[in-house]
């Protein structure tokens, strides 16, 4: 599984790899979650960390302003439409509009 491709890939690639299909739901769903509470978790933490690193704080400060005023945006425009607006664009199979792309 590969961002770009997601869940809409890995199920008929699993299939076509001789999986059974209910297995390779399961398996794609479970591949797909299984990095969510990591992310979820460490991600601000690890970011906060790094960002008055020599290296790489640069960059770890622009993924925090990034992530903070493209968070504010998301809110102003949808307002209390966020989590349907969501919804819709995560649930139609296009790609680029999955979970992780």
């Amino acid at each position: 599984m590969v961002p770009l491709i997601e869940l809409r890939g890995a199920i008929p690639i699993g299939t076509g790899m001789g999986v059974p299909l209910s297995h390779a739901i399961i398996i794609s769903l479970i591949g797909n979650m299984l990095p969510v509470p990591i992310i979820f978790f460490f991600a601000r933490k690890v970011l906060e960390w790094g960002k008055d690193k020599k290296y790489i704080g640069k960059f770890f400060t622009f993924c925090l302003e990034k992530g903070h005023k493209g968070g504010e945006k998301l809110k102003s425009k949808a307002k209390g439409g966020l989590y349907f607006a969501l919804l819709l664009f995560v649930g139609i199979p296009v790609p680029g509009t999955g979970a992780w792309t």
